[in-house]
């Protein structure tokens, strides 16, 4: 599974409320290229016949921060809002400050001005990543994210040639496993970051960011990613609490993805960018072990 962060990562984004919930439809237009491989795009194309495919979607949408251009008292002011349950760590280049960067943490909830000047603002840009980059990961044994009395396949471990091979995915772990299998917390937290729209996946490049999952933060600053849930399967919404072995929602295959099958990681902010980490699993015995590619796990309670 190669599964690009792009949700992580907002630019000239504002929605309003902790989560949305809508139901709409959406053209896929699928084709075969000159090589004879299907392609799927949301782009029209210009000459091929293509197939027209109306996909459904629905599903939250998480709130993203965004980056306000204001007049405020005869300055003009750059001021990032973070609507999320969780640390973000913004970066702003403008040329109000000889376009440098200027990152900085801002906490869940809150505003943070940026610049304050006389200096105009006539253009920006904008991004961030999630979590506090001076947090620091603690020995936490993770939970296996499976519900209790059956086994799973890990299909890919760390490193894995197929889609672990780099980052954000090189401490990623894939299980196998039918659609619609409940997928319960490794670790306790907060929901921060749901996207749940797509219905359908593949293996061409227009799936790349879009694999529904659910993002959970930690004590300690990192976050889980639980990837390629079924549409509309979360059970959680964001900024509710988790608690490990709870049910945050059903297994699926969207996004890029070869089958149904579970992708997990540990991530963190790392130089400003959502980097997965090591981690390790323990089972019921209280054994900690590094998962592998081709175990049986179960969690047995």
């Amino acid at each position: 599974m190669l599964f690009k962060l792009l949700a992580i990562t907002g630019f000239y984004l504002a929605l309003t409320g902790i989560s949305a919930c809508h139901l709409y439809a959406s053209d896929i237009y699928k084709y075969k290229d000159e090589n004879g491989q299907w392609v799927f795009t949301d782009q029209e194309p210009l000459s091929e016949a293509a197939e027209t495919i109306q996909v459904p979607t629905s599903g939250q949408a998480s709130p993203q921060p965004v980056v306000l251009a204001e007049q405020i008292d005869g300055n003009n002011v750059l001021r990032v809002r973070n609507p999320l349950p969780g640390d973000i760590q913004a970066e702003v280049t403008a040329s109000a400050f000889a376009d440098q960067p200027r990152r900085q943490v801002v906490p869940a909830g809150a505003t943070v001005t940026l610049y304050r000047g006389r200096a105009a603002i006539p253009s920006f840009t904008f991004q961030w990543v999630l979590g506090n980059p001076a947090s620091r990961q603690d020995n936490h044994q993770y939970q296996l994210p499976l519900p209790a009395n059956r086994s799973y396949r890990v299909s890919q471990a760390f490193n894995g040639r197929f889609s672990h091979a780099q980052q954000p995915s090189t401490y990623a772990v894939d299980f196998e496993m039918p659609v619609g299998t409940d997928i319960m917390a490794a670790r306790a937290g907060t929901v921060v970051l749901i996207t749940e729209d797509y219905s359908f996946g593949g293996q061409s490049d227009y799936f790349l960011d879009k694999a529904n999952h659910v993002m959970v933060l930690h004590g300690d600053g990192t976050y889980a990613i639980y990837a390629h849930i079924l549409q509309g399967s979360a059970a959680l919404n964001v900024g509710d609490s988790v608690v490990a072995g709870q049910r945050i929602a059903r297994s699926g295959s969207s996004g890029y993805s070869t089958g149904p099958h579970l992708h997990f990681a540990v991530l963190k902010n790392i130089n400003f960018e959502s980097l997965s980490v090591p981690f390790r699993f323990v089972d019921d015995k209280g054994n900690s072990f590094v998962p592998v590619a081709g175990m049986q796990l179960a969690r047995r309670q």
